[in-house]
């Protein structure tokens, strides 16, 4: 008898340290390959069947990609609002209170008037490249009617990833 309890204690223990390594050397993902497009011309198309509506893309053409496809932000973006209702105050570490997302989905004035502007367009921001600390200065500006726009400067200068001709049917 005592030998067949040491023999289910050795086998149980096995089991629990093959885990536990297992789970200490599981894969890294990188939130920015989540949803890898293919760019297909200089109008930054692009390759539409590998964006998926899961994807939780963190990198511009990812974000935009995913925006001009699915209309929505992805399901990493909260808003200011809901990340304050989980704790959370501008200039703090985001991650500590909802790890794994990243600020978007708030409304964006273009008072400065840089962006395209049209009679009931209205914009609104999200964060990129964000991986936990402090937000850092990259943000997508996404319009109401599909346009959507980089920038890496805080608002100084934009990159169109969707202009008014990517979205002429």
């Amino acid at each position: 008898m005592k030998y067949i309890i040491r023999k289910f204690l050795a086998l149980f223990l096995s089991l629990i340290l093959s885990f536990s390594l297992f789970s200490c050397t599981s894969k890294k993902t990188d939130t920015n390959t989540n949803a890898k497009t293919n760019v297909t011309n200089s109008d930054n198309k692009a390759s539409k069947n590998e964006i998926k509506e899961i994807d939780t893309p963190n990198d511009f053409q990812g974000v935009a990609d995913y925006i001009h496809k699915f209309k929505k932000l992805p399901s990493n973006y909260i808003t200011k609002e809901e990340a304050t209702k989980l704790g959370w105050k501008p200039g703090n570490d985001l991650s500590k209170y909802a790890k794994g997302k990243s600020i978007g989905g708030d409304y964006f004035g273009n008072a400065e008037g840089k962006l395209p502007k049209k009679s009931g367009r209205t914009w609104h921001e999200c964060d990129i490249n964000y991986n936990g600390g402090k937000r850092g200065a990259d943000r997508i500006l996404y319009s109401t009617d599909g346009l959507v726009y980089g920038t890496s400067d805080h608002y100084n200068t934009f990159k169109a990833y969707y202009d008014e001709n990517s979205n002429k049917k």
